[in-house]
């Protein structure tokens, strides 16, 4: 009870002050959701930096060649899989966390099995175009992608695109307008996991941000070069 003299608030000032912090709510939170988007995106950036790193001591101790891998290999991290291209990296990161998008969604929530486990998780997918090839033959390493960021993270080593003719060099799948969302409302499912783009690791070993929509085909050193709008299940060959 307020003493005489001293006036209490009434309900409308109560519901006054209600609405001022639900209103500063609403502009304050999604301030701090893309702050902590581009933290992420940061750190993301930085252990793509490390795997472009251990891509080149990589070539270094093999003659320059592309570690060789198949179009996927499930727990890619275990002794016995076969030769894969995040397994032929491991020894040299010596840390399987920069294989890790802190912004992507396991995909156990989408595609059952397919989820990480304690020893292999990774949301990086590689370019098969490129694998067990010697850098030699790739005219512009600094244009070629190595490999890319998947909206899911796995305990699959995925290539994509992936080579699906195995007399042919023949390869689908740069892009996969059809993964995430319902419907009408699904959008592409690689290489947008930050802000309508994502990292991506260069055959000289460097890094950086690109937005989806800039892709193109020639990117990943296939013909014809063709951008974003293409159909997902186009079929390319290698441009080298």
């Amino acid at each position: 009870m307020a003493r005489r003299g001293e006036r209490g608030f009434t309900l409308i000032e109560l519901l006054v002050v209600i609405a001022i912090i639900a209103i500063l709510a609403a502009i304050l939170f999604p301030v701090f959701a893309q702050a902590r988007e581009k933290a992420r995106a940061t750190a993301c950036l930085s252990n793509q930096r490390q795997v472009g790193l251990a891509l080149q001591l990589y070539a270094q101790d093999y003659d320059e060649m592309l570690p060789p891998s198949p179009n996927e290999v499930t727990n890619f991290a275990d002794p016995k899989a076969p030769a894969n291209f995040l397994g032929a990296l491991i020894p040299y990161t010596k840390n399987k966390g920069i294989f890790v998008c802190p912004s992507s969604t396991d995909a156990g929530s989408a595609y059952k099995g397919f989820g990480c486990n304690e020893l292999n998780c990774s949301s990086l997918q590689g370019n098969a175009v490129v694998m067990g090839k010697p850098l030699a033959v790739v005219p512009n390493p600094a244009e070629i992608i190595y490999l890319d960021e998947n909206h899911f993270r796995w305990n699959v080593a995925w290539l994509r695109p992936a080579q699906v003719n195995v007399k042919k060099p023949q390869y689908m799948y740069w892009h996969w307008n059809l993964g995430t969302g319902q419907g009408a409302g699904k959008v592409e499912q690689y290489n947008n996991v930050h802000s309508n783009g994502g990292n991506l690791v260069f055959l000289d070993g460097h890094a950086k941000y690109m937005q989806f929509i800039r892709l193109r085909s020639s990117n990943f050193g296939m013909v014809p070069d063709i951008g974003i709008e293409a159909d997902s299940n186009k079929v390319y060959t290698p441009a080298f």
